[in-house]
């Protein structure tokens, strides 16, 4: 890896994903997403990735959830849902930075 320092500005702040990429494919600026977030908007023409060099998290996710020793069958198998749900997004794409 590799570090990149970018200054940007603009007139619009969110700490809510879908609020950006809705930003985003309407044409209201530049927006730094994970490639789980946006893969289905690149593939439909909806977003362009601007940057393929910069990498973007594929799947920023974190499952909270009782100590390993408690863990419940439909905890375990929502676990694996989501793995194999994040991987059938990665499969054959580069992470997404900047669109």
């Amino acid at each position: 890896k590799r570090a990149i320092s970018l200054t940007v500005s603009g007139n619009r702040v969110s700490d809510d994903a879908d609020v950006v990429r809705r930003w985003a494919v309407a044409g209201e600026g530049v927006a730094y997403k994970s490639w789980l977030d946006v893969a289905a908007d690149v593939r439909a023409g909806h977003l362009k990735v601007l940057m393929p060099d910069l990498m973007g998290e594929r799947a920023p996710l974190n499952l909270l959830c009782a100590h390993r020793a408690q863990l419940s069958k439909p905890v375990i198998l929502l676990l694996e849902m989501l793995r194999s749900r994040c991987k059938q997004h990665a499969v054959g794409q580069s992470p997404v930075g900047l669109l």
